[in-house]
């Protein structure tokens, strides 16, 4: 792990308004994140004694994203569960402003923010990750 990290656990990953670039795609879309999910279960198994406990993997999502690009399913696969979600309100960030990968801005409308827990954090052990 990264020495300038060393001094804390990580509690928290977040990912805002992941994209593709192809609007209309879903299949891709689900394919990252399911990519997305394996990526940080991975990291769990790999970094778990350099985690907090608590650890969260935190998604804000669009519209109907949630549904369309099957997130609870990819979740539930990497082995995390829905813990809860809100809405996400741009405006209370004064500055932010979401962009795409090629640097335009985009208006993030009906959004919400999706926090997932690992379900089997306790039992995640580095010889775990083998399966994943």
């Amino acid at each position: 792990m990264d020495q300038r990290l060393s001094c804390k656990p990580i509690t928290h990953f977040a990912w805002n308004f992941p994209f593709t670039g192809e609007d209309e795609n879903d299949t891709i879309h689900e394919s990252l994140i399911s990519g997305a999910f394996m990526s940080v279960a991975q990291y769990i198994a790999n970094n778990g004694n350099e985690l907090d406990a608590n650890f969260k993997f935190g998604m804000a999502l669009q519209g109907d994203q949630f549904s369309r690009w099957s997130i609870l399913n990819s979740a539930q696969r990497a082995g995390f569960y829905l813990e809860w979600w809100d809405t996400f309100n741009v405006e209370e960030f004064p500055g932010y402003h979401p962009k795409r990968g090629n640097g335009d801005t985009f208006p993030a409308q009906d959004t919400r923010f999706y926090v997932f827990q690992f379900r089997n954090y306790a039992e995640m052990s580095r010889t775990d990750a083998t399966y994943l």
